[in-house]
């Protein structure tokens, strides 16, 4: 339902709603069809994806060093809302990723071994004539493990689940070709992001993608800094 780009000086931002007044109108797509009486126990009403990107510095490794985050919102689909009904009343329901889906979802902030289990998936559009560096086509439409990257915040109150994500690799060969691509590359590149909940056993597969979203021609060369500077 939105997205925001945001550039720090000089640390990674975790916990971004924490830090913001949520407006009523990121819940408005999904919550408006489904009273609150009928909204499912362990699904959160709003997924908030944080990313964090590497910017070009002098120290790559540096947990402080500048970068940008990409925020993004998402709500559940009126559909999976209604599945996620189904299964918390004991109906069956045979969509293996929607119950994969919905107990990660739950237990994503409890258990290791369910944080584990999300991928992130990038593909660049017409990957040929992007102007990439080619050492990245290997990983080009490519899951990845996030693991140890991943951060994950819960407020029930409010009725979000924020993943934060560390974009910044620990191998600075494959952190200078990130850093290369920003700002200048994103202007003229078409992508999508995906993450997707990893299904290991067979009733847990076919995979479907938790949240995706296409971005074409980012300008990420006046995005303004956080926090936000007093203007006189």
């Amino acid at each position: 339902v939105g997205c925001d780009m945001y550039q720090s000086k000089t640390s990674k931002i975790f916990h971004f709603m924490k830090r913001i007044e949520m407006p009523n109108e990121l819940l408005v797509h999904t919550t408006e069809s489904v009273p609150d009486n009928f909204w499912p126990e362990s699904l959160p009403k709003l997924l908030v994806i944080v990313l964090q990107i590497p910017k070009a510095s002098e120290s790559f490794l540096s947990s402080a060093s500048p970068g940008y985050f990409l925020v993004m919102y998402f709500t559940p689909s009126l559909e999976f809302v209604k599945m996620a009904q189904d299964i918390e009343n004991g109906k069956e329901v045979e969509d293996n990723a929607a119950r994969l889906t919905l107990s990660w979802l739950l237990k994503c902030d409890k258990e290791d071994t369910m944080k584990k289990k999300l991928k992130i998936l990038a593909s660049v559009y017409d990957y040929k004539n992007s102007g990439l560096p080619s050492v990245c086509g290997k990983f080009n439409g490519k899951p990845a493990m996030v693991h140890s990257a991943l951060k994950v915040h819960r407020c029930r109150e409010m009725g979000y689940l924020e993943l934060d994500i560390d974009m910044r690799p620990n191998n600075i060969i494959m952190n200078r070709v990130i850093t290369s691509m920003i700002p200048g590359s994103l202007l003229k590149l078409t992508f999508a992001l995906a993450l997707i909940v990893q299904g290991e056993q067979e009733d847990e597969l076919p995979e479907r993608c938790l949240s995706a979203i296409k971005f074409i021609n980012i300008d990420a060369r006046n995005v303004p800094f956080w926090p936000f500077e007093q203007r006189n």
